[in-house]
This record gives C-alpha cells, structure tokens and sequence, in this order.
C-alpha cells in the first residue's frame, strides 16, 4: 500500500514499522514458512499492522490509503509488538511472480480443447461429430461447449431409463443444452473448480449429472423457469441411482453371506466403476444443494437440507481415507482421476459446512472425518497435456499436505514451531478456513453451557489459528486478489470467509439472519434483534476486514459491480458481505451511542474516517445529498448513525442489482427494509452492554 507504511509510522508515533525488504516468493518446501515459525500471539500484535501486511500482499492496487489522514492525538497510544516481517514477501516480488505464473498458465491455456473434432467451431451447432467429448475454447473469454448430436442421442438414450421417475420430464433442445452447460463453465466452474477441464468428456457423464450442470448453468444464462425443471429432473434421477445403487449393495452382500462357507473370496467392495458412479451422483447431488441453497424458494432449501444426508452417506462409503503416495502417481490420466475424487469430497465438505453456518445447523460432515490430502495447485490442475502437468509438477513444490496435519499445523499453540514447510493451494486454503469456520461454529454452539474461560481459551486458539491462516495465503504463491489471477476467484472468496470468521468471533449473526425464510422482512426483522457488540479491542481485526471488503465493490463502482457480480462474485462472497455490512453498521450504530460516554480509541478513529471516505466515494441518491455532504465535509463532526445508514444502503443497491441467483436479490431487499428501519429510528436502541471492552487495557482485556 503505497505511503501506508510511513502513514502508520505517524500513527504509532516513536514505534516505526520498517517495511518489509523485498524476497523471492517461496516456491518450494525447503523456504521459510508460516509453518515453521514460531509466531506471537496475535492478541498483542498490532491489528492494523497485520492487517496492512495483509493487504499488501493481495495483488490489488492499493492506492486507496485507508492511514491517509491527519494524526489523531489520544493519549491513549497504541504500542504494537515489533515482529520480523523479513520472510514475507514485498508487493513488488508478489507482483513478479504473478505476472510470472500468468504467462505459465497463459502458455498451457493457448488454443487447448478436450479432444476437439477439427471442424467444429463455435457455431456448429448442425454438426453431428461421432467423437464422444465436448469443446471447450480456453482462448475465448466465455467457454464453449458444444453438445453435439450423437451426444445429444445418448443423454436421451440414458434419461429414458428412468422414465418412470421422470414421465413428463422433456430435454431442453440441443442448442438450450448447450448454453446452459455452457453457462455453468462461464459462470460457475472457477468458484468450486472439481471439474477437469482438459479431460472433461460429456459422454462420460453419468445423466443426472449433465443435467445438474445444466441446471445450473440455466440460472447463469437467466433461465431460472427451464433451471427449476431441470434441477426436478435431476434431483429424481440422484434419488433413483441411489435407491438402485443401494438395492444392488443389498443383494450383493446377501450373495456373499450365503457363500461365505464355501468360498473364500474377500469382503465386499465397490468396483472401480461403482466408485465412479457414486461420486457421480456426489458431483449431481452437491450441484443440486448448490441450486437449491441459492434459489428463492424456502421448499428447495429445505429439499438441499435433506440432501445432505443422503451426500454424506454416499462419500462416507467412499470413504474418506487417502493412502497412496501421490508422488509415486505417474500416469497423467490416474492422477487426474484421484485429484478429481479429492476435490470433489473435499468441495462437498465446504459447502455442508457452509450451510451449517449460514443457516445455523450441524454440519453433515465434520472436521475429524476427513483424511484426504489437500487440492493440487491450479497450475498442475489446469495443465492440458501430460507434459505440462508433468513441468508444472516439478515447478511448484509440495502444496498437499494431508488435511489433518495441516488444520493441526494452524491450530497450535501461537508460541510453538510447526513440524512441516509447505504452501497450501488456493483451493487448500478455501478448505481451511472453512475448517476453522465449522470449529469456531461448534464453539459457539457450545458458549452457552461451557466455562466462559474455556470458550475464551478456545477462541484466543482460533484467533491464533486465523492469523497463521493469513500468513500462509500472504505467502503462497498462486494467492492474490487481481482480476487476472490464473488461480480463479478461490483466493479472493477465501478473503471473504477469513472477514467472516473474525466477525463470528466478536459477533454471532447466525441466530439472527433468518435467511432460510427467503422473506426479506422477517429476515430485516431478524437482524434488526442482533445485540449490541462490545466497543473492545478485539472487535478491531473484524472491522478492518470488513471495511475492507467494503471499500472493494465501492472502488470498483457500485454500478458496476451491481450489474456484473454474478461473473465474478460467487454467492458464498455475497453471504460473508452481509454480516460484514451488518456487523460494521451495528458497530457505527453503537459509536453514535456511547461516544459521549465512552471516547473513541485512536483505532476506532481512525476506522471512523476511513468508512467515512469509503462512503463518500460511493454515488449519492438525491435524496441522501445532506448526509453525502456532511461525510464528506472534514470540518463537520461525523454522524455516525447516517454513515451506518450509508453503508447498508450502498450494499443494498449492490446486493439488488443483475444476479443470476434470487437469493442475491433478497439479500439487498432485506437491507433496504433494514436501512428503513435505521431511518424511522426503529433499530437498536437499547444500548446495554455497549462498552463493557477497555481499551485501555490492551486486547487480551
């Protein structure tokens, strides 16, 4: 961030952050690492110092200056903890080795397709290729797939067995069939990454995942009518393969039973192909929960509810144990095939526990169940021959750590050195703060009936943990925030999580959302219960990240981002967004109550005016011009009611705008019916337990 470090020099007065001196970006194993180093309790660190190093390294552009303003005097003085931020690498080296990695993968994605027919083009929707595989046009911005008529005969052919499941169910043309999986690799593919491009082959797929894909792909395409029929189709499709898939189970092990006395075979286990057609069904199972946990309507969520059961059931016979030495995997084919199985039981557990957290239920699958190793890097994923996949191997070092020893690696002790050196992918990264958010979620259910000390005890953990998890995206070398960042949305949505989970840890919004109604109103009545937070120093961290994410859609243009987010936001991103809007306004709310009472630390200042300049940036409706001009005018003390009233409204218009997903929509709408409320000075007003954090007492108070 250009000029921050000299700016927070002013802030800390005689305590001066020298700023990091530029390193090559670690790449291999044998680099110091977050993992290796012993690391202070991130208690006592300085907030804004860590969360600057944090975003320094993003790969943003970082001119917006958040410590641009004029020191505050308060004798109430900050003293940070001097920490060595030698090993971290500088924004310039970062930037480097981006540009670095994007002409790698540019390279490897030059004119690829998956097996293509050499006369098809994009166009050829007439052409009736006998090569059983689709084509996928990595050069062109949008990716093209081609249902071709033989493929198109074959789906018919494998959804008529189950006709009786699906009698009045009838296939979108083949042209729709095409926009729609089209659209689901457009629009969907890069935030849960489990399906391999390179050898992709829609021949190959079981039915009811085709039509999931398509499913999803009709909302990215805005045709939510044809969507909801196929997401029908193929949630009785998954159900019928699984009842047959159980039934076959039944009567095999029944046949081994009666021939145990005189055979000697061993037990019972899943073929290679009935593995293959369960985890079939898994990837159609986890895209149908994804539909229906994003849709509007109340009975598909609760139909996604249900499903997990079934999800769950079906990987846990899948087993989730890894064993082979996956540096002993040579065949390009055989590792694609077990780095597919991996992601695809690993994105479940992500996104069961995302729902756990969103609408405050027990996570389906947890923690302690999974023992697989964590995903590959994008380079090695995205590599589409044998050859590359081979170089982008040698090049990017040990990023698969087993899941259990890396969450083990994060949560120990803040003062003890960890046993392992490696960096962790961006989709690894993805699995582990949802990891920490599933633990910091089972403390929380456990807060009310346990020690205070020990629920303490158990969050400073966590906090320790979330700091180590920062470090190590900081310095993994396929994490940065840009646009063009080869590696996909995964590390930006990450970012998104990481704000969640510091807000989760001052202030639990799951009991007081109500999303799983779809009813803006009772969802703005809800959060309008949220209590107050505690004016503490630990609500530092959760604040900077949330004005951060924030300043993001604002920088780029509330317009712009209303109109276009659903290509590059995911809904997951827009969930952690509305407890960070939410969570910020509550926290201005509260400042306009108990500043009289309680004056402002220096930290709680200065977030004051960086919010305040965040929000003068975003466009003014006319009839918000007053409340414009006094945020913006330096000579006028700020009103800290209408600058939370501005940031619930700014997210409101960006939650409202183009979204392929409803839920998107209802999200805005119950934020205008909340900063209706804040307007008819309806919301939080009782201020009771609004300061019972001393700043004074430093953070672990």
């Amino acid at each position: 961030m250009p000029g921050a470090a000299q700016d927070i020099q002013s802030l800390h007065g005689t305590h001066p952050i020298p700023p990091a001196p530029a390193s090559p970006l670690p790449n291999t194993t044998t680099a110091n690492n977050f993992l290796t180093d012993s690391i202070a309790d991130p208690l006592l660190l300085d907030p804004v110092q860590d969360f600057t190093d944090f975003v320094d390294t993003m790969g943003l552009s970082s001119d917006w200056n958040m410590f641009a303003i004029p020191h505050i005097e308060n004798s109430q003085q900050l003293t940070p903890l001097t920490i060595d931020e030698s090993s971290l690498p500088s924004l310039e080296a970062t930037s480097l080795e981006i540009q670095r990695q994007g002409r790698q993968l540019s390279r490897a994605h030059e004119q690829p397709t998956i097996s293509p027919s050499p006369r098809e083009t994009d166009d050829s929707f007439g052409v009736d290729e006998e090569e059983p595989t689709a084509y996928i046009n990595f050069g062109h911005p949008l990716h093209q797939c081609n249902v071709t008529q033989s493929q198109y005969a074959a789906l018919l052919q494998n959804i008529e067995q189950f006709h009786a499941v699906i009698p009045d169910f009838v296939l979108p043309s083949r042209h729709a069939l095409t926009r729609f999986i089209s659209g689901y690799f457009d629009g969907f593919h890069n935030h849960l990454p489990f399906i391999h491009l390179p050898t992709f082959c829609l021949r190959e797929c079981a039915p009811e995942f085709i039509l999931a894909i398509a499913a999803v792909g009709a909302q990215y395409r805005f045709e939510s009518h044809i969507g909801l029929s196929l997401f029908d189709a193929a949630k009785a499709v998954s159900m019928e393969q699984a009842r047959r898939r159980t039934q076959r189970y039944s009567e095999e092990v029944v046949g081994l039973r009666v021939a145990k006395q005189m055979d000697s075979r061993p037990p019972y286990s899943l073929s290679e192909k009935g593995k293959w057609s369960r985890l079939q069904t898994v990837r159609a199972l986890l895209l149908l929960i994804v539909f229906a946990t994003w849709d509007d309507d109340p009975e598909l969520l609760r139909e996604a509810i249900g499903f997990q059961t079934v999800l769950a059931g079906c990987l846990r016979e899948s087993t989730f144990n890894e064993h082979i030495d996956i540096a002993s995997v040579e065949d390009w084919h055989e590792w694609v095939r077990m780095e597919g199985d991996r992601r695809i039981k690993l994105v479940v557990f992500c996104y069961l526990t995302l729902q756990a957290i969103i609408y405050n239920i027990p996570p389906a699958i947890l923690n302690d169940e999974i023992h697989l190793r964590l995903p590959c890097s994008s380079i090695q994923w995205n590599a589409k021959s044998a050859g590359e996949w081979s170089q982008a191997r040698r090049s990017s070092g040990d990023c698969q750590p087993l899941f259990q020893d890396a969450l083990a690696t994060l949560l120990m002790k803040c003062q003890s050195p960890a046993s392992q050196t490696y960096f962790a992918s961006p989709l690894g990264n993805f699995v582990l703060i949802h990891a920490l958010l599933q633990r910091l979620f089972m403390i929380q259910q456990l807060a009310a009936a346990a020690d205070p000390a020990c629920v303490d005890s158990l969050r400073g953990q966590l906090e320790c943990a979330l700091h180590r998890w920062k470090l190590g995206w900081q310095r993994a070398p396929e994490s940065s925030l840009d646009p063009h960042n080869p590696s996909g949305p995964i590390p930006f949505t990450s970012t998104g999580f990481l704000a969640l989970a510091y807000v989760r840890l001052v202030c639990d919004l799951g009991p007081h959302r109500a999303l799983n109604t779809r009813d803006p109103t009772r969802i703005a009545a809800a959060l309008a219960q949220l209590p107050p937070v505690d004016r503490s120093p630990r609500l530092i961290p959760a604040l900077l990240h949330s004005a951060h994410a924030f300043s993001i859609p604002v920088k780029l243009g509330v317009d712009f981002v209303a109109k276009s987010q659903h290509f590059f936001w995911s809904v997951q991103q827009c969930v952690c967004n509305l407890e960070c809007a939410v969570f910020l306004s509550r926290w201005l709310h509260q400042i306009g109550q108990s500043k009289d009472s309680y004056p402002l630390s220096e930290s709680e200042q200065r977030l004051l005016l960086w919010t305040s300049r965040i929000v003068a940036e975003a466009p003014v409706h006319p009839y918000q011009g007053q409340v414009a001009a006094r945020l913006t005018n330096p000579g006028t003390e700020l009103d800290t009611f209408q600058l939370g009233l501005r940031v619930i409204q700014i997210w409101a218009q960006i939650f409202k705008g183009n979204t392929s997903w409803r839920l998107v929509n209802i999200l805005g709408e119950s934020l205008e019916m909340l900063a209706l409320m804040m307007q008819n000075g309806s919301l939080w007003t009782h201020a009771s337990g609004i300061a019972s954090g001393d700043f004074t007492q430093g953070r672990g108070s």
